[in-house]
């Protein structure tokens, strides 16, 4: 029978005790013994070593620590930072070849619009900000912030596919980013760790208007809000109803419709008919077309405005394609036999 292959492993440690190469050499000789493909790359300045080893963690510590050194396992965490001075990718390729010369698995992203960078890595804040500077830009941790909840009031916003677009933008910035949208009141809820600035210049910059509307408008003392007049609100009703813009309420495929939409696609290519939520104009329609059209695997999509309905050719799950649905904004569901 043939060996099993034991492949090796990374470990991030920290170590007290270990002042030089000297040092490192003997663990590297230790390690090696017992594991002839073991390696370890120390950064002394942050006592922080990697190994690589096929030695689950637990025997390299007590190996270490009959060396009469003290090592212990550490883990990658993720820390926010603003900064001055990274305003590019040849900037930020710097700072990535820095931190990996003292962190092998540092990962960082940078949002050069909002000037932060967010590093996920063994060393902790002072020596992140040690090897950031050291660089000559300047850098500062950001405080762990609560989400607040902000209210606005804007233009341009009418539809799901809108709204699917406003939150794909404010995901990019806050992973935990929530928005709501009220189409008849043209309003946004936005809750976020961003500030108001921010998340207005992240709206204003997909060519929507966006305005805050102060607080006590937002619990109701004050409908129109302070800046805004009678003439803000034409096209609305006296109830707060949009009388500009008409949203079709969802209409279930007709029988006769539904078949003939599916003889689209012939019998022997394989093809999914989906029924859709949420479709208010053509912009919809497009955005659920190139959301579809996006997923590997997909060959064709016609999307058809009236039954509110999709057709999709490719051999995979509908699950696949509702999900993308989901994410531009609409809802979806699988119409299984379309003749019925």
């Amino acid at each position: 029978m043939a060996d099993l292959e034991v492949t090796s492993h990374s470990t991030a440690l920290a170590l007290e005790g270990v002042s030089c190469n000297g040092c490192v050499s003997k663990i590297r000789k230790a390690l090696q013994a017992q594991d002839p493909g073991a390696e370890i790359r120390v950064d002394l300045p942050s006592k922080t070593a990697h190994v690589e080893s096929t030695q689950p963690a637990a025997q390299i510590i007590t190996l270490i620590a009959g060396l009469g050194y003290a090592a212990h396992p550490i883990v990658a965490t993720e820390q926010r930072f603003e900064t001055e001075g990274i305003k590019c990718n040849g900037c930020l390729g710097k700072v990535r070849k820095a931190l990996l010369a003292r962190d092998e698995l540092a990962e960082v992203e940078a949002d050069f619009s909002a000037k932060t960078l967010s590093i996920r890595s063994v060393l902790d804040e002072t020596q992140l900000v040690e090897t950031v500077s050291a660089l000559g830009y300047g850098i500062q941790p950001v405080p762990l912030a609560e989400a607040t909840s902000y209210w606005f009031q804007t233009e341009g916003i009418k539809c799901n596919g809108c709204l699917g677009k406003v939150r794909k933008a404010l995901l990019a910035r806050d992973e935990l980013a929530e928005v709501d949208a009220d189409f008849s009141a043209k309003t946004l809820t936005i809750r976020s760790v961003l500030d108001e600035a921010r998340l207005i210049e992240t709206v204003s910059a997909l060519g929507y208007g966006i305005q805050p509307v102060p607080q006590a408008d937002a619990a109701g003392d004050n409908v129109l809000g302070e800046g805004l007049q009678e003439s803000d609100l034409d096209g609305f009703s006296g109830d707060g109803t949009d009388t500009d813009t008409v949203v079709e309420p969802f209409v279930t495929p007709a029988v006769d419709e539904a078949q003939s939409y599916a003889t689209k696609v012939p019998a022997a290519e394989p093809a999914t008919h989906l029924a859709l939520a949420g479709i208010t104009c053509a912009g919809c329609v497009k955005s659920i077309e190139d959301a579809l059209s996006a997923v590997p695997g997909v060959g064709r999509v016609d999307v058809n405005f009236g039954s509110r309905s999709a057709l999709v050719t490719g051999d995979l799950p509908a699950a696949r394609l509702i999900q993308a649905v989901e994410n531009a904004g609409y809802g979806a569901s699988e119409v299984l036999d379309p003749d019925q």
